[in-house]
């Protein structure tokens, strides 16, 4: 029987991109994401799940976390144990690779941890962090958990329950709809995929990638979505606020924006609620790409310029309902409750670690 495997993600620079400066956004720090790690390893050790592997970074984020729990768990050679409890306890150990300080690590970690044979992933960041674990394991759940900006696509959630959402579902507890196919929304530059976005895909006309993050929407001719409900901040609030679009619709969106329509009063930053012209808008649906304007132009993926574009590209953006698998965290512990998985089991009591 292969060991129940939970594979964790933690960016170390979600939370602190230049929106901070140009809007009101909350500094998600290191430490808060530390004592969230403790959190989800004494969930997945309560829940049963033998071994969890991670992302090794530049600030040692998992160590931290470990060094820091409590008296009453015992971490010997990487094994995580409760004193007094039974079971086998949690063998805690790092994916093997070159940490390069840029997004490819989420890519590569989320791919080594799905071909290592994990069961789910937690990915602590923002957007653009999950698009990085989306396409790294694509046939791997994932259970994002917010610690970025605009957190569209990651829940805002509790670690404690995220690691035990993350339990039941190794464990195969979670129910039939529990998990699904996220959307996503692949750019082609001259018919080859260039790359992709989960949640929104705008065209900016700044023609450099600069400091990535989109904040101006005087910059924005297009844009493209996934997703967008009216609690959404960010672009996706656009659509949100005049069309909303759930993460299971069959379907996505577009907005071709304009200063001579029609106005929307819509929250694209923390903080920032502003006025934004609105032109052209209407459905995206699977295997109808759609061409933007002509470059130069730079395209935003989740909230961040990623491509630039010459003024000889083509760009098309299509939706395709075949993206990564998540989990919805609340219908597995629901499923798992409704299968009496937490009734006569032996949980670790004290699943908030003592603090540094």
């Amino acid at each position: 029987m292969n060991p129940l495997t939970v594979g964790i993600i933690a960016n170390p620079a979600s939370g602190k991109d230049i929106r901070r400066l140009v809007a009101y956004g909350t500094v998600f720090d290191n430490q808060e994401k530390i004592s969230m790690l403790r959190r989800m390893l004494l969930a997945l050790l309560a829940g049963g799940i033998h071994r969890a592997i991670y992302m090794p970074d530049y600030q040692g984020l998992m160590p931290r976390a470990l060094d820091g729990l409590g008296s009453e768990f015992s971490l010997d050679d990487g094994l995580l144990t409760a004193k007094g409890q039974g079971g086998p306890g949690l063998r805690v150990e790092p994916i093997d690779m070159t940490v390069t300080a840029t997004q490819a690590d989420t890519k590569l970690a989320a791919s080594l941890m799905a071909q290592a044979g994990a069961n789910c992933l937690l990915v602590l960041g923002g957007d653009g962090t999950s698009r990085q674990a989306g396409q790294g394991a694509t046939d791997t759940p994932i259970i994002p958990v917010s610690t970025g900006t605009n957190n569209v696509f990651p829940y805002l959630m509790e670690a404690t329950a995220a690691g035990l959402a993350a339990a039941v579902v190794a464990s195969g507890r979670a129910g039939p709809d529990a998990v699904f196919r996220a959307k996503k929304l692949t750019v082609r530059v001259n018919g080859e995929p260039a790359d992709q976005a989960m949640v929104d895909a705008a065209i900016s006309r700044q023609v450099w990638v600069g400091s990535r993050a989109v904040w101006k929407p005087s910059d924005l001719a297009e844009a493209y979505f996934t997703r967008g409900e009216p609690w959404n901040l960010g672009l996706a609030s656009i659509v949100g606020l005049t069309d909303p679009i759930g993460p299971k619709d069959p379907y996505g969106a577009y907005v071709i924006f304009s200063e001579t329509e029609r106005t929307l009063m819509a929250p694209i930053a923390p903080g920032r609620i502003k006025s934004i012209g609105i032109g052209q808008s209407g459905r995206l649906y699977p295997g109808q790409p759609k061409e933007t304007i002509e470059g130069p132009l730079t395209v935003a993926l989740d909230g961040e310029r990623e491509l630039e574009i010459k003024k000889s590209d083509r760009v098309a953006i299509e939706l395709d309902l075949n993206g990564p698998l998540v989990v919805d965290p609340r219908e597995a512990l629901a499923g798992a409750a409704r299968d009496k998985f937490f009734v006569d089991r032996v949980l670790v009591e004290r699943l908030v670690p003592t603090t540094e």
